[in-house]
C-alpha cells in the first residue's frame, strides 16, 4: 500500500516535468481519472485505457486484499471503511456495495468487501467490469473537454516553478497522512490482537 500511494504521490510532484516530457510514465505513476482527462490531448485515447485499466485493477486489488488480510480491526480504523463495513453488515446494503464496484470504484468498499471475506471472484469480476467501463467513460470525456485539459497545460508550461513547488507540498503531506494513517490502523489492529492473546 506504501509503494501504491508513493507512486501515486511522486507522480502528482513530478507532474509538471512528466506531463511535458513523459506523459506515458506520468499515467503510469498516477492512472487517477484526473490524469487520464489531462492526458487525453497528449496520449492516445486506446493507449491510456490500455495501460490505465490493468493499473487501477491492481491498485483496487490490491486494496481488496488488504482488507482480507487485516480484517476489520484495520478496515474500521478508517472512517470510510467503518462506514463501508456498517453498510456491509446488512445484506443487502453488501450487495449494493458489491454493484457500486460496477459503476464507481472506491478503495475504502474494496477494503471493506475484503474485511467481509466478499468471495474474491465476485469483487474481481465486478471491478474488471467496472474499472474497464468506467476507464472508457474517463477517457471519452477526457476528449470532450481537450479544449479545456489544453489550457491547464499551458497554465503548466507557463508556471512551472509554482506549479511544482504547490504539487510537490499537496503530493508529500497527502502522502505521509496517508501513510501515518494505514500505519496507526495497522498498529492499532496488532495491539488488539496481542491483548486480546494475553487475555
Amino acid at each position: 500500500m506504501l509503494a501504491i500511494l508513493a507512486a501515486s504521490q511522486t507522480g502528482l510532484a513530478l507532474l509538471t516535468v512528466l506531463v511535458e516530457k513523459a506523459p506515458l510514465a506520468l499515467l503510469v505513476l498516477r492512472p487517477q481519472p484526473e490524469i487520464m482527462v489531462l492526458l487525453t490531448g497528449r496520449l492516445p485515447p486506446m493507449v491510456i485505457v490500455l495501460v490505465a485499466v490493468p493499473l487501477r485493477l491492481l491498485i483496487h486489488i490490491a486494496y481488496y486484499e488488504l482488507g482480507r488480510w487485516g480484517g476489520e480491526r484495520l478496515v474500521s480504523r478508517t472512517r470510510a471503511g467503518a462506514w463501508a463495513l456498517r453498510a456491509l453488515s446488512r445484506r443487502w446494503l453488501g450487495a449494493a456495495l458489491l454493484v457500486s464496484c460496477l459503476v464507481h470504484q472506491s478503495t475504502p468498499v474494496d477494503m471493506a468487501l475484503g474485511a467481509r471475506g466478499t468471495a474474491r471472484h465476485r469483487v474481481i469480476a465486478a471491478l474488471v467490469f467496472g474499472v474497464s467501463l468506467s476507464s472508457v467513460l474517463i477517457v471519452w470525456l477526457g476528449t470532450q473537454l481537450t479544449p479545456f485539459s489544453a489550457e491547464i497545460l499551458e497554465f503548466l508550461r507557463e508556471h512551472p516553478l509554482a506549479t511544482a513547488a504547490v504539487v510537490s507540498v499537496l503530493a508529500l503531506v497527502t502522502f505521509v497522512l496517508s501513510a501515518l494513517q494505514l500505519v496507526k490502523a495497522a498498529r492499532a489492529a496488532r495491539k488488539e490482537v496481542v491483548d486480546e492473546g494475553r487475555q
